[in-house]
């Protein structure tokens, strides 16, 4: 009896101990809850951890407050990292992330949600330098001496859902100049008022994965995008934009899009190094808005249909299967190809006809990019609804046509 007693007791200790464990970690996030609504252990945990990266980094780096709650996860107020030219490169007024695994070194980051307001991002390539700043600060970070860098070697940060409001992105690069007026500028290039609501971010050193749901942007251009959403990949060598489907003033584009390169450097010779491949399904171009890319298309705000296939980097553009409609009776079907943009005037153009046929009244309201002959009217030779069919080549110039 004495040690059925025994027996009994000794459970009851058990239960007794295992329930205090169970309400210890039930009441620790309420606790810590608790004390991070204190401003001064916000402000306190802000200076802990900033002054923790900055030696870790050998950056400086700000944070004004940190709070953590039991249902929102961490949130940080006030965060800034400077480049190693003492420049911004990284702004975020409020970020709420909520954690799903991270480990101790900081390599690999998992978390269920990431909301971030006030985000300013700038990626900038100094005069003296052969890199981009933020590239020199992954490739600093990760060649630290540390175990846990060795057996990886490689930054994750994965997240099931970003959502990335009222945000700016700035690209700046000193080895490049461009002199549009009009158009974006490719080494000044800053696009503001980004809202961005997407899932399955994969983060992976330079190498970037996500499924864009929705984005709103604007460049200082006047470009902006007003809705996109797609399956978008970018890496050294390779970006990608499938199911890409996009708004842009009267624009809307519908298709499988990728630029092949040799590595990020190749951007900086954009028009000639960066292989682009586009799958376009039905789609409705408004070609003025092609001017931000090409300042010649300002001239030309033609809204035209189109479909097929275009290859190749800008300055030598093939087109196979192109389906071209214009106007009421404009239509277009076969190959071409255009050698020598972004200069329209001086370019080298071939084209297969398949099927053309066109009317004097579209040719009439079609603009051109040439002052002199802006329209070609031929009123007075044939009625307007007049249909021209033609089949056959060109090869030459711009002037050639006149």
């Amino acid at each position: 009896m004495e040690q059925q007693q025994v027996r009994k007791n000794n459970i009851k200790k058990l239960f007794r101990w295992l329930l205090n464990i169970v309400l210890v970690f039930i009441t620790i996030p309420f606790v810590l809850t608790f004390m991070f609504r204190d401003p001064m252990v916000q402000s306190l945990s802000a200076r802990m951890i900033t002054k923790w990266l900055s030696e870790k980094t050998g950056y400086h780096i700000e944070l004004d407050k940190v709070r953590l709650t039991v249902f929102k996860g961490l949130s940080f107020e006030g965060l800034k990292i400077d480049d190693h030219h003492g420049e911004v490169m990284l702004h975020v007024n409020h970020l709420i992330a909520e954690p799903a695994f991270s480990d101790w070194s900081l390599l690999f980051l998992k978390f269920k949600s990431i909301e971030i307001d006030g985000a300013y991002f700038r990626y900038a390539q100094y005069r003296e330098d052969d890199n981009f700043n933020l590239m020199i600060f992954l490739n600093k970070y990760l060649n630290t001496d540390s175990t846990q860098t060795k057996k990886s070697g490689r930054f994750h940060l994965n997240t099931a859902e970003l959502i990335l409001t009222n945000s700016k992105f700035h690209l700046y690069d000193e080895h490049q100049h461009y002199a549009n007026e009009k158009g974006v500028n490719y080494a000044d290039m800053l696009i503001d008022s980004i809202y961005l609501y997407s899932h399955d971010f994969h983060l992976i050193n330079d190498s970037l994965h996500l499924r864009v749901d929705s984005l709103f942007a604007h460049e200082k251009s006047g470009f902006r995008i007003d809705r996109m959403s797609a399956d978008f990949g970018i890496s050294g060598t390779n970006l990608r934009a499938h199911n890409l489907l996009l708004d842009s003033y009267n624009s809307h584009l519908d298709l499988d899009l990728n630029f092949d390169y040799s590595s990020y450097g190749s951007y900086r010779y954009f028009l000639d190094s960066v292989i682009m491949t586009g799958d376009i399904r039905p789609s409705t171009i408004n070609l003025g808005v092609i001017g931000y890319f090409a300042d010649v298309m300002f001239q030309m705000p033609n809204t035209v249909g189109v479909s097929g296939f275009i290859t190749g980097p800008v300055s030598f553009m093939k087109g196979d299967h192109l389906r071209i409609k214009y106007g009421r009776t404009t239509r277009f079907y076969g190959n071409a190809l255009i050698k020598g943009l972004p200069d329209f005037f001086t370019s080298y153009m071939e084209a297969e006809i398949f099927e053309l046929s066109v009317s004097a009244c579209d040719l009439k309201s079609f603009n051109l990019p040439d002052e002199e002959h802006k329209h070609i009217d031929l009123s007075d030779l044939v009625s307007c609804d007049e249909l021209f069919v033609a089949k056959g080549s060109f090869k030459g110039y711009y002037e050639d046509f006149e």
